[in-house]
């Protein structure tokens, strides 16, 4: 690194301080793009209801269904796992699909049957279908 780089990163660190922190990205030529932390990304989701069920879709694209992990506690549901790139690159040109751990969080507006949770992925969706819990009728004697 020449004196005019040094110059140029001593002034970037003083007139932009607290940039790390604020942005999260990194500023080109910066030296904390060293120490950035890696964050699970979360894919597309959607969340919708029907008569007798709650449905979550998520596109995650280039997963095995044994590579997906499912928690369901209460009406708080997880969804998370990590896609890998096993292809061999020399460079890129575009990077725009993520790569590693992802997690996606969905609380859910009302109770479901727990034992009656349903997950499918094909075509690059995993749709998970949270059927509605019933009313418990108690009856008085």
């Amino acid at each position: 690194m020449d004196r005019y780089e040094e110059r140029v990163l001593a002034d970037q660190e003083q007139v932009y301080p607290d940039m790390p922190d604020l942005l999260g990205e990194p500023v080109p030529g910066s030296r904390w793009v060293l120490a950035r932390q890696h964050k699970a990304w979360r894919p597309p989701t959607d969340v919708y209801e029907t008569a007798d069920c709650f449905v979550v879709k998520v596109e995650i694209a280039g997963m095995q269904h044994t590579d997906l992990h499912i928690a369901l506690k209460a009406r708080d549901l997880t969804i998370s796992g990590v896609r890998q790139d096993s292809a061999a690159k020399v460079g890129y040109q575009q990077m725009e699909i993520q790569y590693g751990p992802f997690e996606s969080h969905v609380s859910l507006p009302g109770a479901v049957d727990q034992d009656a949770v349903e997950a499918t992925y094909q075509e690059g969706f995993l749709v998970v279908r949270l059927p509605k819990a019933k009313p418990h009728r108690v009856h008085i004697t």
